[in-house]
């Protein structure tokens, strides 16, 4: 028996299946291990004092005295509030965005009517329907999110 009979045999294909998956979870594992080890450095370093070597060999990944400092000092420096607030202003016009296109969607999708697929195709993203998501945040105070700056 060769090793091409070993693998095509109905007994071993289990064997080669699951040493195939190991093969991809490790390499996976791997893959995200490194993406977020950045993230990591990044969020264990906002909490090292002036006392904590941020460049060292070996790396200090963990803080030795961890401290709050870095955020309060971040937090007095910049409009932190508003740039909560600025969110806040994005998040309601994507949403209002989001249902206002959907429900424009829908007779698209779901129904037939006379000249359906020509004003699909030639309204690119049916902008002119969701004119009301775009004029309500600058009714609101969507212009005024930008002066928080």
């Amino acid at each position: 028996m060769n090793a091409t009979t070993f693998w095509k045999s109905e007994a071993n294909a289990s064997l080669r299946q699951t040493i195939e998956n190991i093969f991809w979870y490790f390499l996976l594992f791997l893959m995200a291990g490194v993406t977020i080890f950045p993230f990591l450095w990044i969020f264990f370093t906002s909490f090292k004092g002036p006392t904590d070597a941020i460049y060292s060999v070996p790396p200090q990944l963990i803080p030795h005295q961890p401290t709050f400092d870095n955020y309060v000092r971040v937090w007095n420096l910049l409009p932190v509030a508003g740039f909560f607030w600025i969110v806040s202003c994005g998040s309601r016009q994507v949403v209002l965005n989001l249902l206002i296109h959907f429900a424009c969607g829908i007779p698209f999708a779901k129904m037939k009517f006379p000249g359906r697929d020509g004003d699909f195709l030639f309204a690119p993203g049916n902008i002119y329907r969701a004119a009301p998501a775009h004029i309500y945040p600058q009714l609101c105070d969507g212009c005024q999110c930008v002066s928080l700056l």
